[in-house]
């Protein structure tokens, strides 16, 4: 169960979580036949503006301060969430061994599609719209790195 504590300063302000995840693992196919490639989100992660939205509906917003990395896993997430609302549910479940998973809304970049693998190469993602927690993700060697009380 999750220890909930109060910030400092505003009376009313949630307790934050700090959540890193993979929304994306590079190099295997996942359920839609997608094989991303290391180096895809290079310029799709610039723009530093990316929600966190539960299950995929903008209109239930987890977090708006998101950051992402990609390293030689996948692409690594980084974000703050309130204890409440739709980050309250999303907090809940994942200390109660429900989400597990996530994924993540994109437009293509530059693609190929692999005849002999019977897959989409995709080595480029020209923009990425949101990130989610999935109880059945695409990729499903998404997983979470930590879930903690901001300090």
């Amino acid at each position: 169960m999750a220890i909930i504590k109060k910030n400092t300063g505003n009376p009313n302000q949630a307790p934050i979580y700090i959540c890193r995840f993979y929304a994306a693992v590079f190099g295997n196919v996942d359920r839609h036949r997608d094989k991303i490639h290391k180096g895809a989100f290079a310029d799709a992660i610039k723009s530093g503006r990316l929600p966190m939205v539960y299950c995929h509906d903008y209109k239930e917003p987890i977090s708006k301060k998101v950051t992402t990395t990609e390293d030689d896993f996948g692409l690594l997430i980084e974000a703050e969430v309130p204890y409440l609302g739709a980050g309250k549910k999303f907090i809940d479940e994942y200390y109660n061994g429900m989400a597990e998973g996530y994924s993540f809304g994109f437009q293509y970049g530059d693609i190929e599609w692999n005849d002999k693998g019977n897959y989409l190469d995709v080595f480029t993602i020209k923009e990425i719209y949101e990130v989610s927690p999935a109880s059945v993700p695409c990729n499903d060697k998404t997983k979470t790195v930590e879930v903690k009380p901001k300090q």
